[in-house]
């Protein structure tokens, strides 16, 4: 999207678009941008004894949810949740709570991501899975890197503990594209959609711009042969009674 370079609702994206947020839809969303910033931005504002990525966190969900035995589908939702904030940041419920308009934009800009990874299918009952996920991890990496922080009364059951090492953001980031690359085969996405979220304009670099030669990295192989991590707040919930999903309060 060509937009006035002055405009206050601009953002220059890793990738060198100029997205509009006022006008943001499925065709601004780029892979490269999403891994990119998502490698980058600390869970808990900040707030932990050490450096712990959203994507990080992405992908624990979703090592999580292939532990489960669950589909390509929800295991992709599991790593996408939070690719909305590649474009909002990671706000935390303070900050969302001085802000009564956030809601509305970060269940549009979430809205137009997810349709541009094929994930606007999905029934609540995949969504619910993915929220299970999500808030199970959120506990362990709280009693992980902030001990004086209980979530809930009762531990969730896992069937493995989120790997919450600090961990090289282009490892990270080399990770988290190269597993949604795959999943999106998987889930059977559209190729057009894939074509538009990993080779188009500005997303072309995704592959070169995070392979293992350039950063001197290699991702750790999972069983099923994906690159991954090693792997295993208080959050309120507002269901949304026209969507599938749930917008999270960090």
């Amino acid at each position: 999207m060509s937009v006035p370079a002055q405009k206050s609702s601009v953002m220059a994206a890793i990738s060198g678009r100029q997205i509009d947020l006022s006008d943001f839809c499925a065709q601004d969303v780029c892979l490269l941008d999403v891994a990119h910033a998502l490698s980058l931005q600390c869970r808990a504002g900040g707030h932990f004894e050490r450096f712990y990525s959203v994507a990080q966190h992405c992908l624990n969900c979703e090592a999580e949810a292939r532990a489960q035995g669950l589909g390509a589908r929800v295991r992709l939702a599991c790593l996408l949740h939070d690719a909305g904030e590649a474009y909002l940041s990671d706000l935390i419920r303070p900050v969302k709570a001085l802000l009564p308009d956030y809601a509305r934009l970060e269940k549009r800009i979430d809205q137009a991501v997810f349709t541009a990874f094929g994930l606007d299918g999905l029934t609540a009952e995949e969504w619910e899975q993915v929220r299970a996920i999500d808030d199970a991890m959120l506990y362990y990496e709280f009693l992980a890197l902030r001990q004086d922080v209980v979530l809930f009364d009762k531990a969730p059951e896992v069937c493995r503990l989120p790997d919450t090492d600090e961990q090289p953001s282009a490892l990270v980031r080399q990770s988290f594209a190269q597993l949604c690359e795959r999943l999106l085969r998987q889930a059977g996405v559209a190729a057009d959609k894939i074509d538009r979220v990993t080779r188009g304009k500005g997303c072309v670099s995704t592959l070169s711009g995070l392979s293992g030669e350039e950063t001197g990295l290699t991702a750790m192989q999972g069983e099923d042969g994906a690159g991954r991590l090693r792997v295993p707040e208080c959050k309120e919930e507002i269901w949304d009674e026209n969507a599938h999903y749930r917008t999270f309060w960090h």
